[in-house]
């Protein structure tokens, strides 16, 4: 199956919230949405019986303070990236 390669141009990190950025009209935009950091891997939100950060079969449960963590980071992110002089 062939994969599509995306033009990635790096990521930032913030309180164990890694957020990848890419090149966008004008700039840069966050790709996807911010994950939590689980030592060498990155693992992104799902919801089971109660929402998790997995990265394989390692889970990191997510807490009120980690989703507000992402949250804000996000916002901020968003926020700079599109205060950005063009």
């Amino acid at each position: 199956m062939p994969t599509t390669q995306l033009p990635f141009l790096g990521r930032t990190t913030r309180r164990a919230v890694p957020a990848l950025l890419v090149p966008a009209r004008g700039g840069l935009q966050v790709l996807g949405t911010p994950a939590w950091r689980m030592g060498e891997a990155i693992g992104v939100l799902v919801e089971k019986v109660r929402q998790v950060f997995q990265a394989k079969q390692e889970t990191v449960e997510a807490t009120p303070e980690r989703l507000e963590n992402l949250r804000r980071f996000r916002a901020d992110l968003v926020k700079l990236l599109s205060d950005r002089p063009q």
